[in-house]
């Protein structure tokens, strides 16, 4: 029988065609957070963790005023040093297509482009957005809160309104589109909807309503399934869906936590999920275990709390004020990272106060406005994946150094006496599909979460 490559084939749509210019992408490129975090990558790992020891006090009770004459001396309260043990994240992707569209992919005289080579630049693109969604959140797998849910344009669809609050873990810009969730109640347990094999897969993100769409998609023959808004209630939590569904059960991910819990009671935190703990957790204050550490007293993060009002020029200043009191004027800080709309508003609320200022820098290619602050000027840089209700502040420079670190190993191809493998079917076949697998580790280490600002609970 004559074969013949369907239109429908996935990866068929690079053979014998004619493009006007290129493939257009429809996804945001952007992952300028990962590349911030790459930047402080300290070391290539192959430990079992990275141990660090952080000074906790200097002492104080072993100096003391005295009279003169015959005294006591103080007692020598020597200062405290505590050691801080971080394991690795380790994180995996896999790339596939089908054997005879990639060998005639190569071979046609009128190839558009090598398929392999644009799945794996793919990939490599949507694990640097995930990192980067990740340096924002708290390690917990969470991506969002569930406020409502509504049925959408047919029963197969439901629209998820998130929660946006100031406490709210995630929103809709952690979510990549077709990604596969899952929901689960406040108290860990799964909803129903995400019972056995089937998952929810993100069709639509609306970011000013703070929604995503849904698809209910069975994984076993990757086709749709019914599901009603009533299968998701508010409160319930949504995290991505793990590889290893189980055939028969309710469990279909292996994160066993209750969200609803305290964060400072559920142990260690970069234990909780597969996702490395990010920002929320780094510079958290509410005692709980990060690192080995209890992010309490001298380990707390610096919160400033504008009580819900507007963003205002102020809130810089108070919050900068208090930051250098603590660490000294040797912390520099360069950037203030928050999410475009408060940039916005930020922007048109104080564009005529003088410590707002605008700056090019064709060195950092920075073009835009910056805010001053003694001898610090703050660029106002906006990332796709920073919180409505929430303003970065992390030192640079060498006193800095040591703040926030990373160690891992850059993504690389998993090659174990071959470089593809072809995909086999449930009952062990080899099918024509060739994969391919890449794996990286890492972890991001705070040393000094009182040196990183958080300004949070405003309006914009």
């Amino acid at each position: 029988m004559t074969t013949q490559i369907q239109a429908s084939a996935k990866l068929g749509k690079f053979l014998q065609r004619t493009y006007s210019d290129g493939i257009t992408n429809q996804i945001s490129e952007d992952f300028r957070d990962w590349e911030m975090v790459s930047k402080i990558k300290v070391s290539d790992q192959a430990a079992r963790s990275v141990d660090f020891l952080i000074n906790k006090s200097y002492g104080a009770p072993a100096v003391k005023m005295k009279n003169s004459g015959a005294v006591s001396l103080p007692k020598g309260r020597q200062s405290t040093t505590d050691e801080g043990s971080a394991g690795f994240n380790q994180i995996y992707s896999t790339v596939e297509l089908e054997y005879d569209l990639w060998e005639r992919a190569k071979s046609g005289a009128k190839k558009y482009l090598e398929p392999l080579a644009h799945e794996i630049q793919n990939k490599g693109m949507v694990q640097k957005r995930i990192l980067s969604a990740q340096f924002h959140l708290d390690g917990s797998g969470i991506l969002g809160e569930v406020v409502s849910a509504d049925q959408g344009t047919d029963a197969n669809r439901v629209v998820l309104t998130l929660d946006g609050s100031d406490t709210a873990r995630g929103g809709e810009r952690y979510f990549e589109w077709e990604d596969e969730i899952v929901a689960r109640a406040a108290d860990g347990t799964f909803a129903p909807v995400t019972f056995n094999q089937t998952v929810l897969r993100v069709e639509d993100k609306d970011r000013d309503a703070n929604t995503i769409t849904v698809v209910g998609i069975d994984l076993s023959s990757d086709t749709e399934v019914a599901i009603t808004a009533g299968d998701i209630a508010g409160g319930e939590v949504l995290t991505r869906t793990d590889t290893d569904l189980a055939t028969g059960g309710d469990t279909p991910l292996t994160r066993s936590f209750d969200p609803s819990a305290a964060m400072n009671t559920l142990g260690e935190i970069n234990s909780l999920s597969e996702d490395f703990a990010g920002l929320e957790s780094m510079t958290a204050k509410d005692s709980r275990t990060l690192h080995n550490l209890e992010l309490k007293g001298v380990y707390k993060g610096e919160h400033f709390d504008a009580q819900n009002a507007p963003i205002d020029i102020t809130h810089i200043q108070k919050s900068m004020d208090r930051i250098k009191t603590r660490n000294g004027p040797s912390f520099k800080y360069k950037q203030v990272l928050t999410a475009p709309e408060t940039l916005s508003a930020f922007i048109e609320a104080n564009e005529a106060d003088r410590r707002l200022v605008s700056n090019t820098d064709k060195t950092r290619g920075f073009g835009g406005f910056c805010y001053v602050h003694g001898q610090d000027t703050l660029e106002l840089a906006s990332s796709e994946y920073c919180g409505d209700k929430r303003m970065w502040m992390i030192p640079e420079g060498k006193a800095a150094g040591g703040c926030l670190e990373l160690h891992g190993k850059d993504f690389t191809e998993i090659n174990v006496g071959g470089s593809e493998y072809l995909r086999q079917d449930g009952s062990g076949n080899y099918e024509n599909v060739v994969q391919k697998f890449m794996m990286g580790y890492l972890t991001v280490i705070c040393k000094r979460p009182g040196a990183i600002l958080k300004i949070h609970n405003f309006q914009n």
